[in-house]
């Protein structure tokens, strides 16, 4: 619930439209310039933003880690790949939309660890992939990405949601801390 000196003080920060959506997550708040803000279930109509979604987050995965992915090409998905995801009943794959322009776009899938008799049988929802439009950044879309996993997780009965943020990106780890995520494990690697 937001309080009346926090209206004040978002209505004092909000740039000038006709309306906002104020959300609070987490302590944070969030306004966006539009109530029409929706998340549905991607179509195969929403193939070309996801894809150059893609490209935007693997471009920085080469800049930054070039000996590990190469250069990234225009189509980092295909069509008939990102068809099949669609159709798979165990994976969640969302947009979010302003007035029908798609902002960005959550990947996720059910894991179930079957290798270890400790912990076979866990299962949690793992998020491959979470993108929004550069210029659509830090205003909340992200973080309405991750509250609909974590509510299509609880309708499944799973208490765990994961998702692997490299370590250059002091950006991404502290987005996903201010959305309550906290360090599990820490994954070394060494070229050799």
């Amino acid at each position: 619930m937001i309080s009346e000196t926090e209206w004040g003080v978002l209505l004092d920060r909000a740039p000038p439209q006709e309306s906002w959506l104020f959300i609070k997550f987490n302590s944070n708040i969030y306004f966006m310039n539009s109530p029409e803000i929706k998340i549905r279930n991607a179509t195969k109509d929403d193939y070309k933003i996801v894809n150059s979604l893609y490209y935007q987050t693997y471009s920085l995965y080469h800049k930054e880690l070039p000996k590990s992915y190469k250069k990234t090409p225009r189509t980092v998905l295909s069509l008939d790949s990102f068809i099949e995801l669609l159709k798979d009943e165990n994976l969640l794959f969302i947009v979010v939309e302003n007035k029908k322009k798609v902002l960005g776009f959550l990947h996720a899938d059910i894991e179930t660890y079957k290798s270890d008799e400790i912990v076979r049988g866990y299962r949690r929802v793992f998020v491959y992939e979470l993108s929004v439009l550069d210029k659509y950044q830090n205003q909340g879309i992200g973080s309405l990405l991750l509250k609909e996993a974590e509510k299509w997780a609880k309708e499944r009965n799973i208490s765990d949601l994961s998702v692997l943020a490299y370590a250059f990106s002091k950006n991404a780890v502290s987005f996903y801390e201010k959305n309550g995520f906290t360090q599990y494990s820490i994954q070394l690697d060494k070229k050799i």
